[in-house]
């Protein structure tokens, strides 16, 4: 009769197989994969009968008392600590799931033992249940079609719910889970524009990550920003931050939109950057990039010609003048700005090089902002201009290539995407190209909500245009992250906020830089992080003083920090969990913990900004635990045939060292990378095997595999068994019954067994002895050989190492 044998695996082979495993638990999220990581040191216990427990109270007394037992608030659920084997002791445990707490990447995900699931149209929940291997109820019918459901089995969860998306039957399902929910403090603005400015935040995630970087911070001290344009003036929404500035060529409008401009122009170009840039979060209007903007008006339209061909007034200026207009920006008797933001230019690549207009944008970028007589250069953004070449279009209306002054070197050169992230088709581009950024069409045919003059006086009635659009719209945005970066960080260079722009930016397009997009759309929470200082200080904390200070302190600041949770820091002895200044002084208060954070804060005159860190405290964990390659519980119990299993773990935590492994005696077992391969012995009823890691903390706890024998089902009566391993001068190859009651003359019959060196080469044959096949080594060298054994048809392959 034809048996399916079980082989006793001590070869090294599994080790590598199961590596390839690695994060086998997931589950399918919307149409997309996930990969769960568990917490092995705590569960979720849910009472099978929610009707019966009402709050802690309710609960067993045997259960009140379990580590560090938590309930979570107007839920039935509770957090319990698994350590060691009580739980699986405690006889009212029966009326409870237990599940452990997972893990994505770095968010909490509690399972609530439920799955949630919409039918594809013209499914019913009786072709799905056939589909399944593993049964469930119907908990709950939701409106417009989708089911809750529950498996009859808890640990089936993550089994049903792939299997169920898996089948194609279904539009989504997946395990219903807790999650973390957090109050955003001051992060989304409350004007009531802001939901319109897709280019800040919007579902597709095409934009620049606003609400993300304000996050982190909004500024901790003023910039100065000069707005070279048609002129901004005082704005409900600009809260007091427009400065005197400069009207060229003679200085006698101070910067403001003039007051008699030819028919037909209308002003306002300036006044709606200005407020992309910096409006107010003030629940008035809409939301700038940098809020803590001090707007430096610069006006250079301030003369026109009536041209004949097109029958409009045409803006015409000096090259002088516009050099003036950047000399005075960056001057520190003129404008003394910061970051100069200009959304003009020039018609055509071939416009002849004006001297003037590069010498000054380099006087801006070598001479300027000057800090401790040090000058750091002056960012000067230019848009890419609206020319790129489109069907009937000609020039001087359109052109090949980047506009002057966009395409001078070192200029920071922004075009512009739409909404979906594809380049506008007008979008000037060219190798000098360096970031896009979101934005609406042109001609007053944009989407992009912004700052108006007040009034009547701009594009529309009252005090918003909601038609703008064009690389105008893009440019002023690079001009507000620079200028949020130098005000988290005023040491920054030119060439750093050049580079962070760059590097942080996200890629669009052909990898890497491409002359469509440059080097991607802005990123303003990876930019503003990169601007940052970073956090010096061991990554693992164990039990003794060490100390953790910011890579420098923001200028004109306080500050102060906090960790959480406090509960895995030690106080006194030097060590707290709070405190004011740079230099925080940790220590761990025990040796088991886990992933801890600290928080410096800085303080300035227009608020925070927030620098924070992850490190590691105490001992390592033990996540991801497998067996035979299936996820298993900390507390379940696991039932198995005798023969051949294996053990899988993951640890983590403070640079963890491989695990560690505690068998009892009389398994016989091989141990591998994270990895343990075992025979569950036919005498015994129940084994726990445990596993632990250690760091530069010490070792961390034991985390339990409790096995129990399983007598039925069970495909093998027989394994072959190679012994001693590793041998010295005799091999025995024989087939040994599982269990007790299993006859010796049912036993199959070796036919053959061969040992081969490493090349493939025979180097022994073996004599029957008995039952068994017995080789002669000791004349062989040290080294690693292979065993072939032939029973029933079948050859099984096991490596033996001889010493």
């Amino acid at each position: 009769m034809y048996r399916k044998l079980i082989v006793l695996i001590i070869a090294s082979f599994f080790s590598s197989y199961l590596n390839a495993q690695e994060n086998s638990l997931y589950y399918y999220g919307y149409k997309t994969k996930y990969v769960l990581t568990t917490d092995s040191s705590h569960s979720v216990l849910i009472p099978k009968d929610e009707r019966l427990i009402k709050d802690i109270s309710d609960l067993p007394e045997s259960v009140r008392n379990l580590k560090n037992l938590t309930s979570i608030v107007n839920r039935k659920e509770f957090l319990v600590e698994i350590s060691d084997k009580s739980i699986i002791k405690n006889q009212d445990i029966k009326d409870f799931d237990v599940i452990p707490i997972m893990f994505h990447k770095e968010n909490l995900m509690i399972p609530t033992g439920l799955i949630n699931l919409l039918p594809k149209e013209g499914s019913k929940i009786d072709d799905i249940s056939a589909v399944t291997d593993y049964k469930f109820t119907i908990v709950k019918k939701n409106d417009y079609g989708s089911l809750m459901i529950k498996p009859d089995n808890v640990s089936d969860l993550f089994l049903l719910s792939n299997q169920i998306y898996e089948s194609g039957l279904v539009e989504w399902c997946e395990p219903d889970f807790l999650v973390s929910i957090v109050k955003h403090q001051s992060v989304t603005p409350t004007d009531p524009l802001f939901p319109q400015q897709y280019y800040l935040n919007q579902p597709n995630n095409i934009d620049i990550n606003a609400p993300q970087a304000w996050a982190i911070s909004r500024g901790v001290q003023p910039v100065r920003v000069a707005v070279i344009d048609d002129g901004v003036e005082a704005h409900e929404d600009l809260a007091g931050r427009v400065v005197p500035g400069f009207t060229s060529p003679n200085n006698n409008g101070g910067g403001a939109p003039v007051n008699n401009p030819p028919p037909g122009v209308v002003l306002g170009h300036g006044q709606a950057c200005a407020g992309i840039l910096g409006a107010t979060h003030d629940n008035v209007g809409i939301s700038g990039v940098f809020p803590g903007s001090t707007i430096v008006p610069i006006n250079i339209f301030t003369n026109w010609i009536f041209n004949p061909f097109t029958g409009l007034f045409q803006s015409v200026i000096t090259f002088e003048n516009a050099a003036a207009a950047i000399n005075w920006a960056f001057n520190p008797n003129g404008g003394n700005a910061d970051v100069i933001s200009n959304s003009w230019g020039f018609a055509g690549t071939d416009f002849p090089n004006s001297g003037p207009v590069i010498n000054a944008i380099n006087n801006a970028q070598n001479n300027g902002r000057v800090r401790n007589g040090v000058a750091l250069g002056v960012p000067v953004i230019f848009s890419s201009g609206n020319f790129h070449p489109t069907p009937g279009c000609g020039f001087p209306d359109c052109f090949n290539g980047v506009a002057f002054p966009a395409n001078v070197n070192g200029v920071i050169t922004v075009g512009a995407i739409d909404r979906n992230g594809a380049i506008w088709n007008y979008s000037s581009r060219g190798p000098q190209m360096d970031l896009v950024a979101p934005t609406g069409n042109v001609n007053n045919l944009g989407d992009l909500v912004t700052t108006d003059r007040m009034g009547n006086l701009g594009y529309n009635n009252g005090n918003y245009t909601f038609t703008f659009g064009g690389t105008s719209g893009a440019a002023p945005q690079v001009a507000g992250a620079a200028a949020l970066m130098i005000s988290v960080n005023p040491n920054l260079t030119l060439t750093q906020i050049r580079n962070i722009l760059r590097n942080t930016a996200t890629d669009m397009g052909p990898s890497g830089f491409d002359n469509t997009f440059g080097y991607g759309r802005l990123n303003l929470e990876a930019a503003l992080k990169a601007s940052l200082p970073t956090i010096i200080g061991n990554s693992l904390l164990c039990t003794s003083n060490n100390n953790y200070t910011p890579s420098f302190a923001i200028p004109n600041t306080t500050a102060s920090w906090q960790v959480t949770p406090p509960g895995f820091f030690a106080t006194g002895g030097g060590a707290a969990t709070s405190g004011n200044g740079t230099t925080a002084t940790l220590r761990a208060a025990s040796n088991f913990g886990g992933q801890a954070t600290i928080e410096f804060t800085f303080t300035g005159p227009l608020g925070q900004a927030n620098v924070r860190r992850n490190i590691w405290v105490g001992t390592p964990h033990i996540t991801n635990m497998r067996v035979n390659n299936q996820p298993v519980f900390p507390s379940q119990s696991v039932s198995l045939c005798p023969g051949n299993h294996w053990l899988n773990v993951t640890p983590v935590g403070g640079n963890a060292g491989a695990a560690t492994w505690t068998v009892p005696q009389g398994v016989p077992h091989w141990i591998g990378n994270n990895t343990m391969d075992f025979t569950f012995p036919s005498n015994m009823s129940s084994i726990t095997i445990s596993a632990r890691s250690s760091n530069s903390c010490g070792q961390g706890v034991n985390y339990n595999f409790f096995l129990m024998r399983q007598n039925w089902n069970c495909p093998s009566s027989f394994a072959v068994v190679a012994y001693p391993n590793p041998t010295s001068d005799v091999l025995n190859i024989e087939m040994i019954p599982l269990s007790h009651d299993v006859s010796k003359d049912d036993a199959p019959i070796i036919y053959s067994a061969i040992l081969l060196n490493s090349d493939g080469r025979e180097v022994s044959k073996g004599f029957r002895e008995g039952s068994k096949i017995v080789f002669d080594v000791s004349h062989l060298k040290r080294g690693v050989y292979f065993i072939h054994v032939i029973v029933d048809g079948e050859m099984i392959r096991e490596q033996i190492v001889i010493e």
